[in-house]
């Protein structure tokens, strides 16, 4: 019984990856992807010269403000987000399936200002400006020159440094800008999930 399961098991990985190759692109082809997700608004332009690799370059960003409150402490803080990366794709199978690495560089920052008993104290949330990425990604065929592209992976930002705009002398400020530090560092990558629309010239 275990001996005919994992001759079906080997026999739908084998039809999978036949499905796949099947559905390989030749390479030599040009491509260009608007997409939005949690990198905001992006353009992906990129060349598969083979069947195995290609390469891309993406430009995204967004941004808003929303009101924050750290350790009870009311504020304010926009967030922006832009960054152009480079990305290398490997296609291990020859069809739609890539597993992609690049370096990014990011302007990514949050602004803000904290106030407490009459005092504004402002601040400058930032990572590092070059971020190494890992991910995955599919483009799913809908015409002969169009599909739907999906990447998903993580961008390393490193430590987030929160900086206050000039000294101060009060404890609760203090307090606010230590929690926001926290919770800026509660992790040091950046999730990526980003939906396009590719078109291949």
């Amino acid at each position: 019984m275990r001996f005919a399961k994992l001759k079906l098991a080997i026999l739908c990985v084998t039809a999978g990856l036949a499905f796949q190759g099947k559905g390989a692109r030749a390479g030599d082809a040009y491509y260009l992807t608007p997409g939005v997700g949690t990198l905001g608004g992006s353009i992906k332009g990129g060349y598969r010269w083979s069947e195995n690799m290609g390469a891309s370059g993406i430009v995204s960003g967004f941004m808003y403000s929303r009101n924050v409150t750290y350790a009870g402490v009311p504020g304010n803080a926009r967030t922006q987000l832009f960054g152009a990366g480079f990305i290398l794709d490997y296609y291990p199978v020859g069809g739609d399936l890539r597993v992609s690495g690049g370096l990014r560089y990011s302007n990514d920052k949050v602004t803000g200002t904290v106030t407490q008993s009459g005092t504004t104290v402002g601040f400058t949330a930032e990572a590092n400006t070059l971020q190494p990425y890992l991910g995955l990604g599919y483009s799913l065929p809908v015409s002969r020159n169009m599909a739907l592209d999906l990447d998903v992976g993580a961008y390393y930002m490193g430590k987030t440094t929160v900086t206050p705009d000039r000294a101060f002398n009060n404890a609760a400020i203090s307090g606010a800008l230590s929690q926001a530090s926290a919770d800026f560092n509660k992790t040091n990558f950046y999730p990526v999930a980003q939906l396009g629309l590719r078109f291949e010239f």
